[in-house]
């Protein structure tokens, strides 16, 4: 497949054009339009997993954190200068797909998230506007420490739990990656507790206050699966290879 194809396929797939995004999802940087056989996935275009999808032979990588973003200085140069060489270098097609990524209700990074700590009936949930930005699910009456434990065993990292909430957790709001804002939303749709990957000083008042319980489990590692479950749908419906690209964060 050519880049721009496979650009719409994962269009048709997640349908962009309804987000209001930070940023250009889809094509950021095309190749010399030969085929693409081999897809790097990774979570950000970073240099590290760029040189490692070089290295793999990819012909092109997909992520959920590009290259481009509004407000970012508008010329070239530096690191930017740098991963824009070696992927021209490698003849690498760069995609990007930030929201749509997160919030598709069965390949998103929320979803998959909940999917893989084995919540049930998912429901999207903090719709502005028509755009959601977090799931609903069940949990099944479980403490706040056994669902820290989930997280830890799946994320291979320890959770920062605040724990003042229920110990019989039915609701469970995800919102992945830098998604902290959102917890007194998510509490006001009935959440027991809340998980998402970043945590600022004002969560700890929100808990406390709101005698609710939030997990802040690194925005990297919410975030590794969404980018994961397209390659995977991607692979199987047009026969492309994929590979994961690791770059471990602890942030």
């Amino acid at each position: 497949m050519k880049a721009i194809e496979i650009e719409a396929w994962i269009n048709q797939v997640l349908t962009p054009e309804n987000y209001r995004d930070y940023g250009p999802n889809g094509l950021q940087l095309a190749n010399s339009a030969r085929p693409i056989t081999k897809l790097a996935l990774a979570v950000s275009a970073s240099l590290e997993a760029i040189e490692k999808a070089a290295q793999a032979q990819a012909d092109a990588i997909l992520v959920h954190h590009g290259i481009f973003w509004d407000g970012q200085r508008q010329t070239i140069q530096g690191p930017q200068y740098h991963k824009i060489q070696r992927l021209i270098e490698a003849d690498m097609a760069l995609f990007a797909y930030h929201l749509p990524l997160d919030n598709h209700p069965l390949l998103g990074n929320n979803a998959q998230l909940a999917l893989k700590l084995g919540l049930k009936d998912q429901r999207q949930i903090l719709s502005e506007g028509g755009q959601f930005s977090g799931v609903m699910a069940q949990a099944g009456g479980i403490t706040p420490q056994e669902l820290q434990e989930k997280a830890k065993q799946l994320l291979n990292r320890q959770p920062l739990l605040l724990e003042f909430g229920t110990q019989d957790i039915q609701q469970v709001a995800i919102v992945t990656g830098g998604g902290q804002k959102y917890f007194e939303q998510a509490l006001a749709e009935g959440a027991d507790a809340f998980i998402t990957g970043e945590s600022s000083e004002f969560n700890y008042g929100q808990a406390q206050e709101h005698r609710a319980n939030f997990l802040a489990c690194g925005h990297y590692a919410t975030e590794r699966f969404g980018v994961q479950a397209l390659g995977e749908q991607l692979s199987r419906e047009t026969g492309i290879e994929h590979q994961f690209i690791d770059c471990e964060n602890p942030i």
